[in-house]
């Protein structure tokens, strides 16, 4: 895989997590629900342990991770602006409905991203990540049911 397509593809997965890590961490200091704050600030930790992860190959492959991700930002971006407005209005249940969806958006964006040839030990941090949205997103629809 050539350099700067690899540096792309992870600069959308960091951006997407980082947008992730920014709603949830404004969803957890905002539900008064102890469950939902508990949950979102650890879903929270998740993204910003990918953000790392990530960063540190765009580094390796001479990237500027700050830099590259800022370009991709508009992309990864549209999915969680609902849920900055749900987080202002406090609505335990369309919160959860948003972060479900969001949850689904970011689960298309590391398809997206894994549609190209990935380096071993890249691809299977990566997949990682996809799993853990992956049961993130199943958590908070079960969340859903003690929430309403």
């Amino acid at each position: 895989m050539k350099a700067q397509t690899l540096i792309r593809s992870m600069s959308s997965l960091i951006q997407t997590n980082q947008n992730a890590l920014n709603a949830y961490e404004k969803a957890a200091e905002t539900v008064e629900n102890p469950l939902l704050t508990s949950t979102f600030k650890d879903i929270a930790d998740k993204h910003k342990a990918f953000v790392d992860d990530l960063s540190k190959v765009v580094s390796e492959f001479g990237g500027d991770p700050k830099k590259s991700s800022s370009n991709a930002m508009k992309s990864s971006q549209a999915g969680w602006k609902n849920m900055q407005t749900l987080i202002k209005d406090g609505d335990a249940s369309l919160l959860l409905e948003e972060c479900v969806s969001s949850g689904k958006s970011m689960l298309n964006a590391y398809r997206e991203a894994m549609r190209y040839p990935v380096p071993d030990g890249i691809i299977d941090m990566v997949w990682e990540q996809y799993d853990i949205i992956k049961e993130n997103r199943q958590q908070l629809e079960n969340l859903r049911t003690v929430v309403n």
